[in-house]
Parts: C-alpha cells; structure tokens; sequence
C-alpha cells in the first residue's frame, strides 16, 4: 500500500524546527538547579555555541522520513547529569569558568564573582578548575532536565492525526486500486 506522506512530512519537519528553536531558547533562560540546594544556575548557552550546533537532520527512508535533532553531546549530560563520558577535563573547566559569569568562593571561603579578568591557563583558574573537575569526575553533575522538560511540555503540541488524514485523503484512490477496487472514474467524497 503506497500512501503519499507529505503532509505528515512537512509537519514533522516543522515540529523539528520548533523544537530546536525551543531548545535554543530554554538555554538562554536561567535553569532551577535539581538539587536540595535549588539555586538558579546562569544560562546554559553560556557562550553560544552549543545553541548554534543544535540542528536537525532528516533522511528519507523507503518507508518514511527519519528527522532527529542533534546536538553536543554533553548537553545529555546537563541535562541528566551524571559523571560525562571520557570525564571532565581542566582545561575545558577552565575555560567554562573564564567566561560563566558565577560566583565562587576561594579557599578561604572568600566569594569571588569575576574571573573573566583571569585568562584560562592562570594559577588561579586552574587551580579552581582542578577542585572542580575533581568533584565533576567523582560525583558528576546535577540533573537541569532542560530538554526532558522542554520535549515533555510540547509533546502535548504534536498533532499528527490531521496531517495523516490529509495524506490518506490525497492516496485513497491509490490505495483502493491497490487492494483490487476498480474506481471506474468515480469520485470519492469524505463527509
């Protein structure tokens, strides 16, 4: 049976599109974090990037269309938590710190706020970036759910049914001339 899908298509597409756009949005807003201490984490599109590199990707199989939205890997990990693969790396942290605008205490508990004035590879910042991909690589890091929620709350907006009938519509002579229905010019009418 051959039923035209360009209808169900175009709408998933478009869906994948919003999404995306979803996504990049959720990232540029300031994130709740899971734990028992319930601070508001800074966004989690700290320089860009990662929002620019979420994209789709479709294929078109024998029996459809293949659509997937496609990101960093590590955004799994933000957004599950846990400990990423391969495990943090200073100089990654390193350059997170230099450019997250957080606050952070030293060692002596004095609070910090601005290391965007540090470069990267300073003692200063390495030092802090080895205590915390040390904690990173032994405890992980905690869950923000920013795709779970974000994929959850518009799930609820996928309607495919429409898009489909408009498809079966648009094949139904096609598949009744497939099942053994001789037509003989008539039209069919849906009520």
């Amino acid at each position: 049976m051959s039923i035209k899908t360009k209808n169900t298509e175009a709408y998933m597409e478009n869906y994948a599109k919003k999404l995306m756009i979803l996504l990049r949005k959720k990232m540029n807003s300031p994130v709740k974090s899971r734990t028992a201490r319930g601070f508001l984490n800074p966004v989690i599109n700290n320089t860009g990037e990662s929002a620019k590199r979420i994209q789709y990707t479709k294929k078109q199989l024998e029996n459809g269309l293949n659509i997937n939205i496609v990101g960093d890997d590590y955004l799994q990990n933000i957004d599950s938590g846990g400990t990423p693969t391969g495990g943090a790396k200073v100089t990654d942290i390193a350059e997170w710190i230099v450019s997250k605008p957080l606050g952070y205490k030293d060692i002596n508990g004095n609070r910090t706020t601005n290391y965007s004035k540090y470069s990267a590879n300073s003692p200063t910042v390495l030092q802090l970036a080895k205590r915390i991909t040390k904690k990173i690589n032994s405890n992980g890091i905690d869950p923000t759910g920013f795709i779970t929620e974000t994929v959850q709350s518009h799930l609820k907006n996928l309607k495919v049914v429409a898009p489909v009938v408009e498809d079966v519509k648009e094949s139904v002579e096609d598949i009744l001339r497939e099942a053994g229905f001789d037509l003989k010019g008539k039209t069919i009418k849906f009520v």
